[in-house]
């Protein structure tokens, strides 16, 4: 190679030969740890889906009971634990894992004044309290999921974006049967019965999204998606 100012020989490039296996190498590091960032978030996301099942047989079991406020919390905790493990490797999750702490923090002076909660003036504020941390805690995490499929498998992450929006929809009509009681009584109790309704095929939807979340992370190959 010539040195077009001077006329003089200059320095050799490398071979495009090289270039290029240099490139595959960044290529398939690259790949790499993406691999292992998905494998360990499919194995936690796994180890939160089991707590999601416990949580279920649990509910129905201690139903109406002191002890049902102490295991809901502990399992709210247990969950935040989680998804601040997983922020390890997806920043997404640390925000999902303060919130749902703080909601179970914050569930536990909740659940010594609820016997106070008769009185509409209290129980409003409340209700409306409650109902904006559980969005809020719906938000993040589902924001989370949706961060952590990204590259991986993009309509299941689509599908994260319509439960959040859904999430938080229901959190919003929540707070509406107790706002009808006083005026609307029968209204309000069909209102809370399709609330209800809603929230158990929202929270089917939900655990099914999470395992084939878990799944799809757990099975990342190298240089997929």
């Amino acid at each position: 190679m010539t040195d077009r100012r001077y006329g003089a020989p200059g320095p050799a490039g490398p071979p495009p030969e090289a270039g290029d296996l240099r490139l595959e190498h960044l290529a398939r590091e690259q790949a790499e740890v993406q691999r292992r960032r998905a494998r360990f978030l499919g194995k936690w996301l796994h180890a939160l889906l089991w707590v999601e099942i416990a949580a279920i047989p649990l509910g129905l079991l201690l139903r109406d009971s002191v002890l049902e406020e102490a295991v809901s919390v502990l399992l709210f905790l247990v969950r935040g634990a989680l998804f601040l493990k997983m922020a390890d490797q997806e920043d997404a999750y640390l925000p999902a894992g303060a919130w749902t702490i703080a909601y179970a923090v914050l569930s536990v002076p909740a659940g010594l004044l609820s016997p106070l909660l008769v009185y509409p003036a209290l129980a409003v504020p409340a209700l409306l309290a409650a109902a904006a941390l559980s969005a809020v805690c719906a938000h993040f995490e589902c924001r989370a999921h949706q961060e952590a499929l990204l590259g991986v498998d993009q309509r299941l992450s689509a599908l994260w974006e319509k439960i959040r929006k859904c999430s938080i929809a229901l959190s919003a009509l929540a707070v509406l049967p107790a706002l009808l009681m006083g005026a609307a009584v029968r209204l309000g109790l069909s209102l809370l019965l399709a609330v209800a309704l809603a929230g158990v095929a929202l929270s089917i939807v939900r655990l099914a999204c999470l395992c084939l979340t878990a799944r799809a992370l757990s099975s990342r190959e190298p240089g997929a998606g």
